[in-house]
């Protein structure tokens, strides 16, 4: 997740693309313009981003099984909007 971004701006800067982020606020390229390495970057980012697609569709599919089929608590303890009280050590 932390390392897409900078692979992405190191890709586009390796294209030789301006990456403005709004209006005519820009950021400088990170890296000299260079066919070759554009396209490691960019197979880079796709096996980044791939990775963290997989990583999000695991977690979601763990946090469903607990949910629809184990019932054991897990999930209901984790997605709980109620704030349980902080038990203080000092006063055991």
């Amino acid at each position: 997740m932390f390392a897409l971004p900078p692979v992405r701006w190191a890709m586009l800067s390796a294209a030789n693309y301006p990456i403005v982020l709004y209006g005519s606020l820009s950021l400088p390229p990170i890296l000299p313009p260079d066919p070759e390495l554009y396209a490691v970057l960019r197979t880079t980012h796709s096996a980044l981003a791939f990775t963290l697609f997989a990583t999000f569709i695991a977690h979601f599919s763990g946090a469903m099984m607990h949910a629809l089929i184990f019932r054991d608590g897990v999930f209901e303890s984790m997605a709980s909007l109620r704030r349980r009280p902080r038990e203080n050590p000092a006063t055991e």
